[in-house]
């Protein structure tokens, strides 16, 4: 999956105290977004409130005087912030910890030190999440206007009926809702069967769960007639390993688009990389956390519902064009 080049006029702001993070993240980003920073939360809100805000927030959990939480509570009160994505910068990976972050409104967590894949990628799937909710928000006001148009043009011709354009969703949550028909399915890869026990009793409650215990059946279901939306595949398996399955899915048509997240107990930034460059969307590290699992779903069936449903109105779009092409250049018919 490849993220649209309009990405790469985005702004990062990143939030930290250690002048030498500030540095490395610039140094990290800057070759692809354009990076604002602040050494503390007051001069970060300041930023973020100011005429041209970030669209998405790298903030440092502990931070003095002011820490990160507090930050990301300030932002989500204010009605100009609230919808800037905040993933936090944390040495720490406890489950508690992450769980406030989520629950005052993070979209995700990066575990010091930076693995430059990971925060390549992160970036780069909350950036694609908003900027197709913007998009499709901005389409929500010409479809309104439309409509508007419509209705007064009828009502001059003496048509009093109403006539509605359907919205498209601009909510990341009602976008997904609307895209998937029903719950999405997830497709669970792992050799261990306690590990494929504890995600499907994660998972039973908002998708649809299915589990292969090995590669060969993985690609069986990821290829038949109901494919997952998502698969989530462990790296380190018997006979075929993770990164030859999702090797495998991306070399076929039919199951090429399908986000694949890694599963794996081994931090490695190499490995990392190799996952990404085989066309992998994210790693979630064993053992798992609940919070963690159910938001990096979450994003990578938003970011695929939202650039399949654009996909969708550039096709439609197209076809217009074309048929008003057609129309304009066939000869006229005149009456004698």
């Amino acid at each position: 999956m490849s993220y649209p080049d309009v990405l790469e006029k985005s702004t990062v702001l990143v939030v930290d105290d250690t002048p030498d993070d500030l540095a490395l993240f610039s140094f990290l980003l800057g070759h692809k977004f354009q990076v604002k920073v602040a050494d503390n939360g007051l001069k970060a809100i300041e930023i973020a409130t100011g005429v041209q805000p970030p669209e998405l927030i790298l903030l440092d959990i502990m931070m003095p005087d002011m820490d990160g939480y507090e930050v990301c509570r300030r932002l989500k009160a204010d009605r100009k912030t609230r919808d800037i994505p905040v993933i936090f910068l944390t040495v720490r990976s406890e489950l508690e910890e992450e769980q406030k972050g989520f629950d005052l409104g993070a979209v995700d967590y990066i575990c010091k030190p930076v693995s430059t894949p990971i925060l390549l990628a992160r970036v780069s799937a909350h950036l694609a999440v908003q900027a197709a909710s913007n998009l499709l928000r901005e389409n929500n006001k010409t479809l309104e206007q439309a409509q508007i148009a419509l209705t007064k043009n009828r009502r001059m011709h003496g048509d009093v009926r109403e006539h509605s354009v359907e919205p498209t969703a601009s909510s990341a949550d009602v976008l997904c809702t609307n895209y998937y028909a029903e719950k999405p399915v997830v497709l669970v890869v792992d050799d261990s069967a306690d590990d494929l026990h504890l995600i499907n009793s994660l998972l039973k409650g908002e998708y649809q769960v299915k589990v292969a215990q090995g590669g060969e059946k993985a690609l069986m279901i990821a290829g038949s007639d109901h494919p997952p939306d998502l698969i989530l595949l462990d790296v380190m398996m018997p006979g075929m390993d993770g990164y030859e399955v999702c090797q495998r899915l991306k070399s076929y048509r039919r199951t090429h688009d399908i986000p694949v997240i890694f599963l794996t107990a081994v931090v490695d930034v190499g490995k990392e990389q190799k996952g990404f460059e085989l066309g992998a969307v994210d790693f979630i590290s064993k053992p798992i956390n609940p919070a963690i699992l159910l938001a990096r779903i979450k994003t990578h069936l938003v970011v695929n519902a939202a650039f399949n449903l654009l996909r969708e109105k550039n096709n439609f779009l197209e076809l217009e064009v074309a048929r008003e092409d057609f129309i304009r250049q066939a000869p006229k018919t005149h009456k004698l």
